[in-house]
């Protein structure tokens, strides 16, 4: 029998591994690949369910354009900070919120509502 010695033996065991890690990694995906088959029948049905808001309080609304304000004041700061010019020197004419929303928030609302991706 041949003796794995020297620099081809320890070539032949490095080929050896490599393909065992490749088959064991093969396997491990056609198993996960299969899940998608096995259980594709027990998929929960969304249950209707009944939402009711309320429009919100006159204090509420207070509270939000307050927050805005303070968020408007924060960035103003940070941009004459960076910028190195007085606050005077510039003033803010409008504020309109971006129609660009968030994968975070979308992420969060699928969540609160309890929609699964798919």
């Amino acid at each position: 029998m041949h003796q794995l010695t020297g620099v081809e033996g320890s070539i032949i065991v490095s080929i050896i591994d490599f393909g065992l890690v490749f088959v064991i990694l093969s396997i491990l995906a056609l198993i996960m690949y299969s899940f998608k088959f096995v259980f594709a029948g027990r998929k929960k049905k969304p249950e209707m369910v009944e939402i009711t808001t309320k429009p919100p309080s006159a204090s509420t609304v207070a509270k939000e354009a307050e927050e805005d304000e303070e968020v408007i004041a924060v960035i103003m700061a940070a941009i004459t900070s960076y910028i190195g010019h007085m606050p005077q020197t510039f003033k803010v004419k409008r504020v309109t919120p971006s129609k660009i929303v968030s994968l975070w928030k979308l992420t969060a609302r699928r969540e609160a509502v309890g929609i699964e991706e798919d």
